[in-house]
């Protein structure tokens, strides 16, 4: 009973980030632990929280969860282990010193096979998505013709649908479910498309179709602490590499103050895993947890809520 207690209470604070299909089961499970105890649960959508069914795009999305937290925590452990080096060489030429950066141990191998676990079931819950409103709306399943092999969730960033691609991809859907459908088009945003989620999930899955994503180490020198002597500023310290696979050049800065003494900077750098390699370049660089995690958020928060109720009309 403790165990289940416990399940309920972990279940409660992932429905209050947002994760409104949870609360079915929540409930489910509420009643199981407390019998009698009335359960309450903040209510983020027009389903009825006494329902257990659920849908196949948010198994996905649970499924998606799951590899991105064992990505966190393979990355943890990778940091624990302290898998880089770091030395300081004065550049004479310029009068600054490097700081460089040596990686002793790779990030773990397997980094790149679960992020497109995670990149595959992200695009596979939109399509699933896709699919469940199709059938919701059309009354049945399986779709007819085309519609059943061509329904998905359609990603448009550097131009609009066609006519022909709305009707394949999306005709069976509720037409304002479509219309929500529309507005959620990268392509929206104008010259600034590369920037949506939609658009960099579906850029990485195309990339993960042909090979797993490329595992770079992320240089995020987060903690500047102190300099002696004083008399260069903060903004006088600059990065160089964001990121690397073996070793580069990380940062400098000016080797002397403005009296002649030498300058001793006191840093940390904490390291990331990266895209690298393959990835659109608006993603280079960036982390693989923190993209992966914000592509997650941006489906549950921004691009279920509206289209919920369609999938909860009779």
């Amino acid at each position: 009973m403790f165990l289940l207690r416990r399940l309920v209470e972990r279940a409660k604070e992932l429905a209050a980030l947002g994760y409104g299909y949870l609360q079915a089961l929540l409930g489910f499970l509420a009643r199981l632990a407390f019998p009698d105890e009335p359960f309450t649960a903040p209510v983020r959508h027009n389903a009825s929280i006494l329902s257990v069914v659920t849908f196949n795009h948010e198994r996905r999305l649970d499924r998606a969860l799951y590899h991105l937290e064992r990505i966190k925590a393979e990355r943890n452990a990778w940091r624990e282990e302290n898998p880089h080096r770091f030395w300081p060489e004065l550049d004479a030429e310029s009068g600054k010193k490097v700081i460089w950066a040596q990686v002793i141990k790779p990030p773990p191998a397997s980094l790149g096979p679960i992020a497109g676990d995670c990149i595959h079931n992200l695009r596979a819950a939109l399509d699933n998505l896709a699919y469940e409103l199709a059938i919701r709306h059309y009354r049945r399943s399986p779709l007819p013709g085309r519609f059943n092999k061509r329904s998905e969730f359609p990603i448009f960033g550097e131009r609009k649908w066609t006519p022909r691609e709305r009707r394949d991809k999306i005709g069976c859907i509720h037409p304002r479910a479509q219309a929500i459908i529309k507005r959620l088009q990268p392509h929206n945003r104008g010259n600034g498309f590369r920037g949506d989620r939609l658009w960099q999930l579906n850029e990485l899955e195309v990339v993960d179709k042909h090979r797993f994503p490329h595992v770079a180490t992320l240089n995020n020198l987060s903690a500047l602490s102190h300099f002696e002597p004083g008399g260069i500023g903060i903004e006088e310290i600059e990065t160089l590499f964001r990121y690397f696979d073996e070793s580069a050049p990380i940062a400098q800065y000016p080797a002397f103050d403005s009296t002649g003494a030498e300058v001793s900077v006191d840093f940390k750098a904490a390291f990331d895993v990266c895209f690298s390699e393959g990835v659109p370049d608006r993603l280079l660089g960036n982390s693989i947890p923190g993209t992966l995690e914000g592509i997650h958020r941006y489906i549950v928060n921004r691009v279920l809520p509206p289209l919920r109720e369609f999938l909860t009309r009779h």
